[in-house]
This record gives structure tokens, sequence and C-alpha cells, in this order.
């Protein structure tokens, strides 16, 4: 028997993360020209983790071992999937179980945070909500039980905090401030506290922030970030204990960049006033660095209007599919890319049907899937907009998907979603890339 190694990447999300746009900034006019106020990003990167696929029926072998990638907290006997929403309306955020193999959901309780949440995220433990009104992050503890969370701490930081991103491995957050031009980075200890280790500036109102999975010699990694207003995008790297900014760190960007995640090893962005996503393959040097893009490796797509957010998913098909979140054009805009018999995965396409209707002005989706008890493969789609509901679409085998649910969040203008479970059975924002050993 042949075996492939698989890698699973998690679109956090930067989900991975959401992007979204800010209340609190100027009243955006529903067209795309408009769209290039001030903003608030969304969730950034994927995750990965390596297995081998014969190793599949063996996936409990994971129990434990896979915090900050899965969303698993190994402290914790709680089943089903927890839901969180950032509701930037009412500053408050909320909490909903879900069925971990229908997806279906139930509204648990709401926690006030600071003024306008604008961002929410997990490790599995503990929840971070970023508060832009008030500069603040919010840390709130996840019961073993899954059934409540207990606040733990509120953290200033810089201005207009917004999207966040753990680095690979778990153990440190980066925290994009758009109002003071800046990612902040932290240490997480096992009990959720914050411990700032470094600022590092950025160009105009950063929206987005990825850590990339690929590591440098040192064994440390790369982030990027997405510069609204300046149209472009800061690199950086791990070289020490301390992240920095490299030489040619600023690169330009046609646009403004909004939103980024990696995807097998490239950068993906979503221009929020062009409609269109753009893949960037990444240039490093002798360590490690990265120092650019390739420009003869940049492709771009034409979205909908006011693409804010992007989720993906795989499940051992010989397809990958994207999910857009169309703020203006009230979809989810479907891509796809198809895998050859030797692993290799094609350009991005639309597929068909080329975007589902997303029920509301969207701000935020994100995939997860699970391995049930039968080894059955099952992936779900969860978006949040404007109007309060938190909406859940079932995938096909084509991982084509179909509204099932909606629940009202009780939560005014939620604006982003976090995703995770006691159990590494499931995993947030992951697609699946196979590639010959």
């Amino acid at each position: 028997m042949t075996f492939r190694l698989l890698q699973l990447r998690r679109l956090m999300p930067l989900a991975r993360t959401g992007a979204r746009i800010d209340p609190l900034a100027s009243a955006v006019k529903e067209d795309a020209g408009a769209c290039k106020k001030k903003v608030s990003p969304r969730r950034p990167s994927f995750r990965w983790l390596t297995l081998c696929a014969g190793l599949l029926a063996s996936w409990p072998l994971l129990e434990g071992g896979c915090g900050g990638i899965g969303g698993s907290n190994p402290s914790s006997d709680y089943t089903n999937v927890l839901i969180f929403t950032a509701n930037a309306g009412s500053n408050d955020i909320s909490m909903i179980h879900a069925d971990p193999v229908s997806g279906q959901m139930k509204f648990l309780h709401k926690y006030p945070a600071g003024k306008h949440p604008s961002f929410i995220s997990t490790d599995g433990r503990d929840v971070f909500v970023s508060n832009q009104a008030d500069n603040t992050i919010s840390v709130f503890a996840i019961s073993t039980d899954g059934n409540s969370l207990s606040f733990v701490a509120t953290v200033p930081t810089g201005t207009s905090p917004s999207s966040m991103s753990f680095a690979q491995g778990g153990g440190t957050l980066y925290v994009a401030c758009g109002g003071s031009n800046e990612v902040r980075v932290y240490d997480v200890s096992g009990s959720g506290a914050l411990k700032q280790k470094a600022v590092i500036p950025t160009g105009g109102s950063p929206t987005s922030v990825v850590d990339f999975f690929e590591r440098n010699k040192e064994g440390r990694g790369s982030f990027y970030v997405t510069n609204f207003t300046s149209n472009s995008l800061t690199l950086g790297a791990t070289l020490s204990d301390v992240p920095s900014l490299q030489k040619n760190s600023t690169v330009s960007e046609a646009g403004g960049p909004y939103f980024a995640t990696e995807v097998a090893g490239d950068l993906y962005t979503l221009d929020l006033s062009g409609n269109k996503m753009t893949v960037h393959h990444p240039i490093t040097d002798s360590n490690g660095v990265p120092t650019g893009f390739d420009a003869t490796k940049t492709k771009s797509y034409s979205t909908g209007m006011g693409p804010v957010a992007m989720a993906g998913l795989y499940l051992f098909t010989a397809k990958q599919e994207f999910y857009v979140a169309n703020r203006i054009s009230k979809t989810i805009g479907l891509y796809q890319q198809t895998m050859s018999p030797s692993g290799q995965f094609s350009e991005v396409a639309p597929d068909t049907p080329a975007s589902v209707d997303a029920g509301g002005t969207i701000n935020d989706v994100t995939t997860i899937f699970r391995v049930a008890d039968d080894a059955s493969l099952h992936g779900l789609v969860y978006t949040v907009n404007d109007e309060g509901s938190l909406r859940l679409y079932q995938l096909n085998q084509n991982l084509i998907p179909s509204f099932a649910q909606s629940i009202d969040t009780q939560g005014k203008n939620p604006t982003s979603i976090a995703v995770t479970n006691g159990s590494p059975l499931i995993i947030e924002d992951l697609a699946i890339s196979s590639f010959a050993p």
C-alpha cells in the first residue's frame, strides 16, 4: 500500500478568523468604490498538522497533541462544538453549542466584553476578544465541561486592535492594531494571561496578520501583515525569540489588501475595494526570511463585491474548496482546486455554482470538519451576518454548501466567529493538501 503524506492547514483564522466593516467608521455605501473606509479585519491563517493518510483510522492517537493547531483543550472533557461570536454592536460575545456531526446549533450564553469587540479567537482553552473602541483584549477561560466561560483579564493593547493570529504551535499571539499602525506580540500562558514581548511597526491600517507554518533555518517562522490604507504587505520573521522586521520588509500591492491567509506555502489576499483574490508566492533568503514575492507566480481572481473573509476545506477528495464572504454581494463565493493523480493541485477556478446566498450582509466565514465514530468525514460552514444571525451550511461530497439552519446570536452586529472543541477530532478552518512524498 502506498501512503501519501497529508498536510492540514487551518485557515484561520487569518480565520483564521472575521473581516468586517467597522460600524464605528463612516457609513459605507453599497458599492465597491466606497469600501475603502476604515475597517476592521478578519481572522488570518491556516495552521498545519502533518500526519499519514494510512493512520486516519487511528486518529485518536492525536489525543492531547493538537493544542494550538486544532483548537484542542487537553484539560477539557466536552465533545460539543463550541462557537463564539464577537458582537460589535452590543459590546458582548455569544457562546453557542453545535452538534459535532450535523452542526445543528443551540444558543447558550452571552458575556460582556469591551467596547466594540471586533474579532474573536480561541486556542481551545481560552477565548480572546479584541475590543476596538477601548484598545483592549478581553480574555475568558472555557470551563472543562464546555458549558460556560469565566472572565480572566482585560489587557491594554495598541489603538483599534482587530485581527489576531496564533503563531504555529500556540503560545504566541499576534494582534494587528489598525489605529497605531503596529502589530503587538504576546506570550500566552497556560492560564490565558498575556505578556507583551514585542511591538512591530507596519504600514497604514494593518487589518490582518498571518503566521506562516514554514520555518526558517532556526526553526522559527515568518509572518505577513496586510496594510489596507497604504496598499502594502509587511513581511517579518522570528530569527530570535522576539519577532522582528527584516530588510525589504514592505512590498506594494495594488488595491487595498484587507484579509490574508496561508494556503500551501502561498499567501492569499483579498482586496476589499478591488473585488479580487490574489495569490502570492513568497521569496526567502538563505535563512528562510521572507524578502518579497515572485511576480511571475502572482495571480488574481475576481470575487463578488466586498470580499472580507475566506475559509477552505478538503476532505480527502480530489478537490479543495474555498469559501469567500462577499459582504456587499451578500454571497459566499465558491472556488475550487482539483488534484491530479500525482497529488498536485490545479490553479484556483470558480466552482459551479459560483456562489450561494449568504442570507444577509455577511461578515465572516469559517469551516470545520469532524471524523465521526464510523470514520466518516463531515464538513460544515458557518457564517455571521450584520442582521445578527449565525448560519450553518452543510457540505455535500463535492464540498458545495447547502443552507441548513440559522439562529439568533442575541447580539448586535456579530462580526467574527471562532470555533473549537475539547477533542482533537474536530479541527477548525482546516483544509488538507496532499503531495507526493
